[in-house]
């Protein structure tokens, strides 16, 4: 659980507990005791920690949420109108998934360069990993759309 609120006090010190705060209509004093793990007595609202997700953009505590339970999330990609997921070109996916690939090899060669594996490392290792299980899922996501339309077009 601890990792939930860490993970929140992360975003909102990225982002800005003011900014936060104001767009909650909170004090940013108010929004500090929730975001602490060690005061019981203010606690972030699903409705709150929603907010905070979606306008920082970060899924950090999502993903804490995720882990605390034993899951996974991976960002679903969304076709658009003018563009579906099978007419993206599976060679950008391939070189995206490629460069997810070398992004979390130099997180752990980075991570390792001490012979031992801090807090910041791990994060970075984690963000590299969630980033490379994105471009896996679009990949995987994609052919099961060229699949679909397939199956589509054969029944016409």
């Amino acid at each position: 659980m601890r990792d939930i609120f860490l993970a929140l006090q992360h975003i909102a010190q990225s982002y800005g507990i003011r900014q936060i705060a104001e767009y909650l209509g909170t004090k940013p004093e108010g929004l500090r005791k929730k975001l602490n793990p060690n005061d019981d007595s203010h606690q972030v609202t699903l409705a709150e920690f929603l907010h905070i997700s979606s306008i920082t953009g970060k899924p950090d505590a999502l993903l804490a949420i995720a882990a605390e339970l034993g899951y996974v999330c991976i960002k679903a990609h969304k076709a658009t109108n003018e563009t579906s997921m099978a007419q993206m070109c599976f060679l950008t996916m391939m070189l995206e998934l490629g460069q997810s690939k070398g992004d979390l090899s130099g997180a752990i060669k980075s991570g390792m360069s001490d012979n031992r594996i801090c807090m910041r490392d791990a994060r970075d290792i984690k963000a590299a990993v969630y980033e490379m299980q994105c471009d896996l899922a679009q990949i995987e996501q994609a052919i099961d759309e060229c699949f679909n339309n397939e199956k589509q077009g054969s029944r016409k």
